[in-house]
């Protein structure tokens, strides 16, 4: 026997003590959600960043055997509409934590099944003092590495019917621990540059991209500076991702906020399109 591993006293694979994703943090991921039949509506933009990803790591990613992992995946599960988590992680070296660059993608795929969720739910927003940290070559990517996140909303002691909001250093809105963030104004919709922090999200791509155009609403997308008060001014604030779509917001630290139909508008045609 070369290796064994106990978790909480039982014995379990030592394989995954192997993959730099989940030890070192030297890796990235992606969440996003299929709809019947294993069709993933966001696939472009999860691709797009990783394909981002890979490059500012270092990782030899060859694009479509992932998507022959995926793919594969996809038809081994039963259960849909899915959350699919995809790890991109370096492979293994042979010196520890050094990392070698240019190494092989270390691949893991996971599926399960997607909870139901109401047609448009809503959240409160609770501010966090402890300012969300970046790092200039990173920002953008989704980490592996959650600890900038989790630590700060720890101390923030979050109930289950709200979501963090972090800001930067200079007191600007950045995200949740889960969503980008954006509010109306008008015929805008404004959200936070990430210059400094945070994660480029999809379904905050695709809304740049002018995912909703077909719409006809005659929204303009921007990316701004936002502090805590443009949020309290905006005639609605709602938050995204690819497995919520659109998240209503209702309060900002127990102060309500304007509510306004395009919020459901959006909402629905999210829902629309990934049914």
């Amino acid at each position: 026997m070369q290796s064994l591993a106990f978790r909480n006293g039982s014995v379990f694979d030592a394989s995954c003590l192997d993959a730099r994703a989940l030890i070192y943090a030297d890796g990235v991921f992606e969440t996003l959600r299929s709809c019947v039949k294993g069709h993933l509506p966001m696939w472009r933009y999860h691709r797009q960043r990783l394909l981002h990803a890979a490059s500012v790591l270092k990782i030899d990613l060859d694009i479509s055997l992932l998507e022959q992992h995926l793919e594969h995946a996809i038809a081994q599960f039963s259960q849909f509409p899915a959350v699919i988590k995809i790890i991109l992680g370096r492979a293994p070296g042979k010196r520890g934590a050094y990392a070698q660059a240019h190494a092989s993608a270390d691949i893991i795929v996971q599926l399960k099944a997607l909870p139901n969720r109401e047609a448009l739910r809503s959240c409160k927003l609770v501010s966090l003092a402890q300012p969300l940290l970046g790092q200039a070559l990173t920002n953008g990517l989704k980490l592996v590495n959650r600890l900038p996140y989790l630590l700060p909303s720890i101390e923030g002691s979050i109930a289950e019917d709200a979501e963090a909001l972090f800001l930067d250093e200079n007191q600007h809105v950045v995200e949740t621990m889960h969503h980008n963030i954006f509010i109306l104004k008008g015929v805008s919709l404004l959200t936070p540059s990430l210059q400094c922090a945070g994660v480029e999200g999809t379904l905050r791509a695709a809304l740049l991209d002018g995912w909703t155009s077909d719409l006809g609403l005659g929204l303009t997308v921007q990316v701004a500076e936002l502090g805590l008060d443009d949020l309290f001014q905006a005639d609605a604030v709602f938050l995204t991702n690819a497995l919520d779509g659109i998240l209503a917001v209702s309060s900002l630290n127990s102060k309500p906020l304007a509510q306004n139909a395009v919020v459901r508008t959006l909402s629905e045609y999210f829902q629309k399109e990934f049914s």
